[in-house]
């Protein structure tokens, strides 16, 4: 950089441009800064810039301010507030966390669906497909009791298919039972309509009603719910228990109904020893009986109805 960069007042000759022309008089500037020896004199307040023809003079006017960067301090007084407060404690123990929730237990539940597939109350799954009434479940009172008829696929929609046609059911001292092969619906020995809407109420309290789908649910006083699903010439079922049943005190061909979450001890005999089986608790197989069909077929034929015990009347 040439002296005119760094000193407004020196002078300088240029063989390419003409001089510049003088300035108008000013107030005297401030002294130049020293030169740093050996090297040019520092920027100062001024700069130029030079053009393709022509040379001039930059003046900064006025110091640039900036922001103060001090801490500011404590008043000599200082407020109450500002005294750090005195350690009293330390807690040196470890952080613990409350466990999370434990899934609901769905043991009162029950299915019965397509050819059958049966699921008991704890989620073990089988297949019943031998024809005849079976008794799903009963409870030990006596006061509740599913029986279930099947028989073969008539139409042969599923080569060798065994599927639910007719139901007979107790709650309390009602008999109530239907049958898809006549769309005929029992109450206490007399027959209702299954027109969608219709609902018949149960001397003790509890009630058969008809859905706008044409699904039949019989609920018992206690809160028991069974609801009959109609399918193509076929019948599903599903529903629960009362939450006011003893664990275990219910079950049958669809299980034990004991709320424990173990599907091990699901299949229950008639006298209440436990009939052993084995399951894959894998989630593609959930729960599903690793034993052969023979073996589940053991267990199912201990719960055939007797004739004279038979809650069908059309069966």
């Amino acid at each position: 950089m040439s002296d005119m960069a760094v000193n407004p007042n020196a002078t300088a000759v240029w063989s390419t441009l003409p001089a510049a022309p003088a300035a108008p008089a000013a107030a005297p500037a401030a002294p130049a800064a020293a030169a740093a020896p050996g090297g040019s004199a520092p920027a100062g307040d001024s700069s130029s810039v030079s053009g393709a023809s022509r040379l001039y003079t930059e003046i900064w006017n006025g110091d640039i301010g900036k922001p103060s960067t001090a801490i500011p301090q404590k008043p000599a007084v200082e407020q109450a507030g500002w005294a750090d407060p005195p350690v009293t404690e330390r807690w040196n123990g470890e952080i613990t966390f409350p466990d999370p929730p434990k899934p609901p237990i769905e043991g009162a539940s029950f299915r019965s669906w397509g050819d059958p597939h049966e699921v008991s109350g704890d989620g073990l799954k089988y297949d019943n497909m031998l024809t005849g009434t079976f008794t799903a479940f009963k409870s030990a009172s006596g006061d509740l009791e599913l029986q279930k008829f099947q028989e073969k696929d008539e139409a042969g929609r599923w080569a060798g298919a065994t599927l639910n046609k007719a139901a007979g059911i107790k709650v309390g001292d009602n008999a109530i039972s239907y049958d898809i092969r006549n769309d005929q619906l029992m109450v206490n020995g007399q027959q209702v309509s299954t027109r969608p809407g219709s609902s018949f109420q149960l001397p003790d309290g509890g009630s058969v009603s008809v859905g706008t789908d044409g699904n039949i649910s019989v609920n018992s006083a206690l809160g028991d719910t069974i609801t009959i699903k109609k399918n193509d010439g076929y019948i599903d079922f599903e529903g629960s228990l009362a939450a006011g049943r003893p664990d275990g005190s219910v079950f049958g061909s669809l299980g034990t109904f004991d709320a424990d979450t173990d599907p091990a001890n699901d299949l229950k005999r008639p006298d209440g020893s436990v009939f052993p089986i084995t399951y894959n608790a894998n989630k593609s197989a959930n729960n599903q009986v690793m034993e052969g069909q023979a073996h589940v077929d053991q267990f199912l034929e201990l719960w055939r109805v007797p004739t004279a015990m038979d809650l069908i009347p059309t069966r």
